[in-house]
């Protein structure tokens, strides 16, 4: 009776923290590959560095060129509370590029919020930036291997739920 009930509780659990995975892969990497796609202006920005992740630094921290310095956009500063701290960088993935990028007459750079290998992008890179056209800091950047790893982690977080459903189902029949 009491290991029924301590299996019940456990898949519980296991649904509970798939859940919890799905729901940060979507509201980060699935929504950002949405903006991709909803965001109509574009750029052809370029890779500006390559920087390690530090655990202190904003994910999507953007700054706008006045003068002849770069100063920070002021509501791009603290960005950190949509990216998991449980996912940093492990072994050679804990480098993200900044990009940069000309909305008009304005001129922007953005860090990337997610890490990968440092030659992933090399500086100097051209890419396509699409940005907002009232914020032009909002901007998405096509990334092929981000969707993918998104997807993947999705399948997988689906996966922990189905498990914790099927451990459910097999105490109940």
């Amino acid at each position: 009776m009491y290991f029924k009930v301590l299996l019940l509780l456990t898949a519980f659990l296991i649904i509970c923290i798939g859940g919890i995975l799905l729901f940060t892969e979507i509201s980060t990497r699935i929504t950002d590959y949405f903006k991709w796609l909803l965001y109509k202006e574009k750029a052809d920005g370029t890779v500006f560095s390559i920087n390690m992740a530090e655990s202190t630094a904003s994910r999507r921290f953007v700054e706008e060129k006045t003068g002849e310095h770069f100063n920070p956009v002021e509501e791009t500063q603290d960005r950190n509370f949509a990216y998991p701290p449980l996912k940093p960088g492990i072994g050679g993935r804990r480098f993200y590029p900044i990009f940069q990028w000309k909305s008009g007459e304005r001129e922007f750079r953005g860090h990337y919020p997610y890490l990968g290998p440092k030659d992933r992008w090399k500086a100097g890179d051209t890419i396509e930036v699409h940005y907002s056209a009232r914020k032009p800091w909002n901007y998405a950047v096509k990334d092929i291997r981000m969707w993918r790893f998104a997807c993947i982690c999705c399948i997988m977080d689906l996966a922990v739920i189905g498990a914790g459903i099927l451990l459910i189902f097999n105490m109940i029949s």
